[in-house]
């Protein structure tokens, strides 16, 4: 990703941006807050339904000032109108008298910070609404209200939604996971929120904050804009027609919006379970094998110290005193090793869909959480998407499978060796260079009491 869009494009959008303010005032770009992922701005109870994606929506309506109430429908992946674009986790149907209309699907809504991000596109659409700002470019429309978001305040969020990495797991198991939300690149929204950070004048520690609460890329982006920017802060207020800085309003102090009484839940457990059908149904999906040796091996060190302790008062009695302890230190050592080897045989699968990972018994043939297809075994999660290209191309998955496999197996192997060289780095600390192994321990008794 470029840290900055091309100046022809920043050009574009600042003049975008300074369209958009001439319209709706500076007031609300200079002086609305940033939002942020926190109790703060979102007190409030969620659950993945329509009562918690209403909550969600009335509260950012209050902070677009628009005084309006929310209604929402839920639809099932297969059931999603055709206004809705591709996989969009929620739409923006319209207002009808008091209250706008919004549509969310079932299977998008797990992500609770994904869904906040795209709430606060379809609020800008509404917000777009509502002041008839929309255009009739369809493109254009969409990037022009990924640009209101950034005005309205919602530029954290939505930034972060363009593009998210995230990496979760355990001892048995590791995913990684993107997604890309939005219309405008993520460098494109850095900028419009770099551009706003300035033009706002935060100094240098309210940009560090801001920069903290983004996803890397986009961090990193924001910070070049606003490298970028600051060398002319009055030629970029002036191109975003933003008076001086003595016309601007007091900051005011921030209040949390009130919501309606009705707006307030106590969140259900099963909401999400019932909303959502088993979304992978006839979809691929492959067994992802976790060998325990992480687990084992991280148990093996207490239990193979307490059973080489336990031997020390045998190897006292039938050796002296300098080699008993030495070999405590052996078993324990081996007793690692052997907890290592033991946890390779030992293993779970689990399903590769990385909003699912739900777990497989050896004769599942299809994933009893998601509903995918189980078509074969992997070792990473990483190797998901080349065998589905590989299906799709016609390739031959078990040839496929057995190359990751030994790719996997040979990082066992290497995890073996690292742990016997650090149990001889252990041993040459521990002792030095006066280690009697392989000596004969009799060779050592002799040469300690000579006749």
């Amino acid at each position: 990703m470029d840290l900055l869009p091309s100046p022809h494009d920043r050009g574009d959008l600042l003049e975008r941006l300074g369209s958009l303010i001439e319209a709706c005032g500076f007031e609300t770009f200079v002086r609305s807050p940033l939002l942020e992922p926190s109790t703060k701005y979102f007190p409030d109870s969620w659950e993945p339904s329509a009562r918690g994606v209403r909550t969600l929506s009335l509260r950012l309506l209050r902070y677009a000032e628009l005084d309006l109430d929310a209604v929402v429908t839920l639809h099932e992946p297969d059931e999603v109108p055709d206004l809705a674009h591709g996989d969009a986790a929620a739409w923006f149907s319209g207002i009808d008298g008091e209250a706008c209309l919004f549509g969310a699907n079932t299977a998008q809504l797990e992500s609770e910070d994904g869904i906040v991000g795209t709430m606060c596109h379809e609020i800008a659409h509404a917000y777009r609404r509502y002041f008839e700002l929309e255009g009739n470019v369809v493109q254009l429309e969409e990037e022009n209200t990924d640009l209101t978001t950034i005005f309205l305040g919602f530029g954290v969020l939505t930034t972060n939604n363009t593009y998210r990495y995230r990496k979760t797991g355990n001892y048995e198991m590791t995913q990684w996971s993107t997604s890309q939300v939005g219309y405008l690149p993520p460098e494109a929204m850095a900028f419009l929120l770099g551009a706003q950070a300035v033009a706002r004048g935060m100094n240098k520690s309210e940009r560090r904050r801001v920069e903290g609460l983004l996803e890397a890329n986009q961090a990193a982006s924001f910070r070049a804009s606003c490298e970028e920017l600051e060398k002319d802060v009055d030629d970029l207020r002036r191109r975003l027609s933003i008076p001086p800085i003595e016309a601007w309003p007091p900051v005011p102090e921030f209040v949390l919006p009130a919501l309606p009484s009705d707006a307030t839940f106590k969140p259900s457990k099963d909401a999400g379970r019932k909303a959502r059908k088993r979304w992978n149904v006839g979809q691929n999906v492959f067994r992802i094998r976790r060998t325990k040796w992480k687990l084992y091996t991280t148990s093996g060190i207490g239990i193979a110290f307490a059973i080489a302790v336990a031997a020390g008062f045998g190897f006292r009695a039938l050796f002296t005193e300098e080699v008993a302890p030495r070999l405590v230190l052996v078993t324990w050592l081996v007793g690692i090793f052997a907890a290592y080897l033991f946890g390779l045989t030992r293993h779970d699968d689990f399903c590769s869909d990385v909003d699912c990972g739900g777990p497989l018994t050896k004769d599942d043939s299809t994933c009893a959480r998601c509903g995918g297809t189980v078509r074969g075994v992997l070792h990473s999660q990483g190797d998901r998407l080349d065998a589905e290209e590989v299906i799709a191309t016609g390739g031959s998955l078990e040839k496929f499978q057995k190359e990751r496999s030994k790719v996997a197996w040979r990082a066992y192997r290497k995890a073996a060796l690292l742990c016997v060289g650090i149990a001889s780095v252990i041993a040459l600390l521990r002792f030095g260079e006066d280690i009697p192994f392989p000596c004969d321990v009799r060779t050592v008794k002799e040469a300690r009491n000579p006749t």
